[in-house]
């Protein structure tokens, strides 16, 4: 160009930090010339965000989970924190502290079963980090429980029933079966075992006539279940007899 000012407009990139020499040669006639000028490239401020859940998982309902955000980076100044439990925008909590670490304690509920993903945002010195954090509720166990008698009616004394106790549900582990052949508190049989029926053999017996109704508690993992069952026992029949005679002189 015969101009003797130029400007090469958007030519240079700097993508780390450091000293950089920028050079210019200009050639005009037979002569050249070079010249250099410094730049200097300062890091930008950073700023980062981890979010974690306490309880991070459990069975549903799942209520009281606190988020805790920790915030790194070379930003300064007071954080904002907003958190979110499940993503959806709302910001449960929004709270401004120093703290480069912060809980919100018992923010979020999930009363229903399923994957969710809570977010932390935070703002600090003009920047903006957001975090995430996963959820898992899950459905919790059932237990239940049914029980018989073998046999479940008789005459009195009625003895040697039999208490049978079937598990169901979804609870797994060990299961303690306790008996209780006239409902009084009293459990005349304890067991723990993995399995499922299991039979009280010869548990019960009942001297007097009368209605007794027996029960069996179970407990699996940390649920338990009750049932009860109907034995009735009847009066001893009575068998007499008489004679006459005839005639009887």
């Amino acid at each position: 160009t015969a101009s003797t000012t130029y400007t090469a407009v958007d030519l240079c990139s700097y993508a780390a930090a450091g000293s950089y020499s920028a050079k210019v040669r200009v050639e005009r006639g037979d002569l050249t010339f070079e010249g250099t000028t410094a730049i200097l490239v300062i890091a930008g401020k950073t700023l980062f965000v981890t979010n974690s859940a306490n309880p991070s998982s459990g069975n549903a309902p799942l209520l009281d989970v606190d988020l805790t955000a920790t915030v790194t980076g070379t930003a300064t100044g007071n954080i904002t924190y907003k958190f979110d439990c499940t993503s959806d925008g709302a910001w449960e909590r929004t709270v401004t502290t120093a703290a480069a670490t912060f809980t919100a304690v018992d923010l979020c509920d999930y009363p229903n079963p399923g994957g969710y993903t809570a977010t932390v945002r935070v703002e600090r010195d003009n920047l903006f980090a957001q975090g995430t954090v996963a959820i898992l509720v899950q459905t919790p166990p059932t237990l239940s429980v049914a029980l018989s008698a073998n046999p479940s009616s008789g005459f009195a004394p009625l003895n040697d029933v039999d208490l049978t106790a079937t598990v169901s549900g979804t609870a797994t582990g060990n299961i303690t079966y306790k008996f209780d052949c006239t409902n009084d508190g009293t459990w005349e049989r304890t067991v723990t075992t993995s399995a499922n029926p299991y039979t009280a053999t010869d548990l019960c017996d009942y001297a007097s006539a009368g209605a007794y109704t027996a029960k069996v508690r179970v407990e699996r993992m940390t649920l338990s279940a009750e049932a009860t069952t109907q034995i009735t026992v009847q009066p001893a029949p009575t068998f007499l007899v008489s004679i006459t005679a005839k005639p009887s002189s």
